[in-house]
Order: structure tokens, then sequence, then C-alpha cells
């Protein structure tokens, strides 16, 4: 497909790919439910795309927040 002036409007500054996938999410089955019997509450796991979204931002980064992974030397 080429590049025309309208392609890149529909684009919007890059930030269609991010909607499209944010509505997969919401659309995308859950995997299960988790119960957490300390808080008394019930949540549902994120989709698949949200998890393997989620995994290939924190590849990206340079900087990551979950440090549950982390191992000290």
């Amino acid at each position: 497909m080429s590049l025309t002036s309208e392609l890149v409007e529909k684009d919007d500054s890059g930030k269609l790919i991010p909607k499209i996938v944010a509505l997969e999410a919401i659309l995308a089955a859950p995997l299960e439910m988790i119960n957490d019997d300390d808080l008394g509450q019930e949540c549902v796991s994120p989709s698949a795309i949200v998890v393997e979204r989620d995994k290939g931002e924190r590849e990206r980064l340079a900087i990551c927040t979950d440090w549950s992974n982390h191992s000290t030397v």
C-alpha cells in the first residue's frame, strides 16, 4: 500500500495500532478466574493477547518495574 496523506491521517500519529490492540484485549476471552481468599475478591486474568503484549513491552523496555523476576548477584 502506498503512503498517502489519508493513510497518515487514519494512523492518528501512530495511535491506531495500540487502539486496535486495546480493542482486541477487551474482546478476547479471559484465561481464567483468580480467587484471592485473603482479600475475598475474584479477578479475571488478562487474555492471552494482553499477556503477550505485556511480555513484549517488558522485553523491549530498558527499565522493568516487575521485580518479581529480579535476581541479585
